[in-house]
């Protein structure tokens, strides 16, 4: 049995002791004759209000006690919003850096990712199956529209997925999932399946099947995030095969879905949690903190190399919604479609701007900074302004170009 689990692949110790299981202990397997682990990892803190959890200081949340609060407002199962926590810790914090839990964050994340972009794609596809192909699956027939754009970026991300898991980069690889379901998305909406139905129901029956079988590949792929939710996911595709025999190999065949399979619509899977708090998750900077002051009130920035450069993520982005923060006299909390994912940047553009002024500008975002907090909400990005005697101004895109398209 030892042989069996040793040595370990990766060895994964708090980030405080990696002294000692990164140079003592290898010290003394070496010198008992036995193998040292093939990698040890050093993971990050969690944090909470910006002091580290710990049970001797008293920063401490029950995760069990948080889970069945999740599952009593949202009305999910326990295990669900066990689910929830999980994949709003992997998907939220980078693992192996330190970051921050609030509730709101986590409530957001529920909503807009597991209720509206994975649980809504299963709720709003199974009804129609019900009432226009008595419960069934229909055949697919030939591919048309974005049929082959859709099977692209399933194939991409069952690709994509398996060597960020290998390096544990867990919010990569959500990041890519998503991608599908985003897709996913935005293909049933552009195709419109409801409409079709009435002049072309074999078409219509098509981007059914197309749509859940992107589901399906989604639900294998998120398994160990949401083992839960993904087994009542299967259930309700009428799949018999058995989740948990499901490889990779499988998500990568497109077509695993049979026509004729009788689906199982049930409960939303990720009912919505009804809340008036803003879904605020990361607190960004404004264009101010790329720059230093000079003297004399000039600003002056210091030179980057073209590779350092090139390591910003530099995305267009398009407001969906954007309020006041309460308290201050500059910030604005804005929601940002990414294309992908909906980010949410906390910028000082009052009184130049005001909310109603931004809803629908396609902006830019830088879309990987180093995640801040202020004024307890926090931001996952920020938006490019140009700023001069006091006067700020976004820089938009001159043509509609795509959410997410990457600026370089």
């Amino acid at each position: 049995k030892f042989r069996r689990y040793w040595p370990a692949d990766i060895h994964l110790v708090g980030k405080e002791i990696a002294r000692f299981h990164a140079v003592y202990w290898p010290i003394l397997l070496h010198a008992a004759g036995i193998e040292v682990p093939r990698q040890t990892f050093a993971h990050g803190w969690l944090t909470f209000g910006g002091q580290r959890f710990s049970k001797s200081l008293g920063v401490v949340i029950d995760p069990a006690a948080l889970s069945r609060e999740v599952a009593s407002e949202s009305g999910a199962e326990v295990g669900v919003a066990v689910d929830a926590l999980r994949y709003f810790l992997l998907r939220e914090i980078p693992f192996g850096t330190d970051g921050d839990f609030n509730k709101p964050a986590l409530l957001h994340r529920f909503n807009a990712d597991l209720a509206n972009d994975y649980g809504n794609l299963l709720n709003r596809t199974l009804p129609q199956l019900g009432r226009q192909f008595g419960g069934q699956v229909p055949a697919r027939g030939p591919a048309a529209g974005q049929d082959g754009a859709l099977q692209q970026v399933a194939r991409e991300v069952v690709a994509a997925v398996e060597p960020r898991i290998d390096r544990l980069d867990f919010k990569g690889a959500l990041e890519q999932i998503w991608r599908l379901l985003g897709t996913a998305n935005k293909y049933i909406d552009e195709e419109a399946p409801w409409q079709t139905v009435r002049t072309d129901p074999a078409r219509a029956g098509t981007v059914l099947s197309n749509t859940l079988e992107a589901v399906r590949i989604a639900t294998i792929l998120l398994t160990p995030w949401l083992p839960t939710a993904t087994a009542r996911v299967w259930d309700q595709l009428g799949i018999t095969v058995p989740l948990a025999s499901q490889r990779l190999a499988d998500a990568a065949r497109w077509g695993g879905l049979p026509s004729g399979t009788h689906v199982r619509p049930g409960a939303p899977i990720f009912p919505r949690i009804e809340t008036k708090v803003a879904a605020a998750v990361r607190l960004g900077r404004s264009s101010a903190a790329l720059t230093d002051a000079a003297p004399g009130g000039e600003q002056t920035v210091s030179t980057i190399s073209i590779d350092e450069f090139k390591k910003l993520d530099i995305r267009v982005g398009e407001i969906r919604s954007a309020t006041r923060v309460p308290g201050t006299e500059k910030l604005i909390e804005v929601q940002v479609d990414l294309g992908s994912e909906v980010r949410t940047v906390v910028a000082g553009l009052v009184p130049q701007y005001q909310p109603d002024d931004l809803v629908g500008k396609r902006i830019i975002v830088v879309a990987n900074l180093e995640p801040r907090r202020m004024r307890g909400v926090a931001s996952q990005g920020m938006l490019l302004a140009a700023e001069w005697d006091g006067q700020v101004a976004l820089l938009t895109v001159e043509k509609n170009a795509p959410k997410g398209a990457k600026i370089s």
